[in-house]
């Protein structure tokens, strides 16, 4: 419960950052992303690692409905930043789903996120069959 607490609040904080850089969306189609507020981002990336490598520091990284299957990397660092920023699903959980593909004889360490400087928040996504699994609502 408490992680809980401290995701929101680092969410929070990440979000009165905004901004500071503009907001990016991923989506399947690479179409425009309407958010809880009714705002539209016009454009969106198609895969979770662009949207990942272009946000910037106190931006948000919105990931609209789906599962986006996250294919291994040649790397066992998925995905590094030094970068702060939040990523959140646009619906919730229940609706954003990021699969790792990680099965249960897999016994190779694959780091689903690996964050080097003051962090990132997450919020409203599911991140599954990863070594570190769970929901962020």
């Amino acid at each position: 419960m408490t992680m809980k607490k401290l995701l929101v609040a680092a969410g929070v904080a990440a979000v009165s950052f905004a901004s500071v850089g503009a907001d990016v969306a991923v989506s399947p189609s690479g179409g425009p992303v309407t958010l809880p507020d009714g705002t539209v981002i016009a454009t969106s990336y198609t895969t979770v690692r662009a949207g990942w490598n272009a946000v910037t520091d106190g931006a948000t990284l919105w990931i609209d409905d789906g599962t986006y299957v996250i294919e291994p990397a040649a790397n066992k660092d998925m995905f590094y930043t030094q970068k702060s920023f939040t990523v959140r699903g646009v619906h919730g959980a229940e609706e954003t789903v990021l699969d790792f593909k990680r099965t249960a004889d897999d016994d190779s360490a694959k780091w689903c996120f690996y964050i080097n400087g003051s962090g990132c928040s997450f919020d409203g996504l599911t991140i599954a069959n990863a070594c570190c699994s769970g929901s962020f609502s």
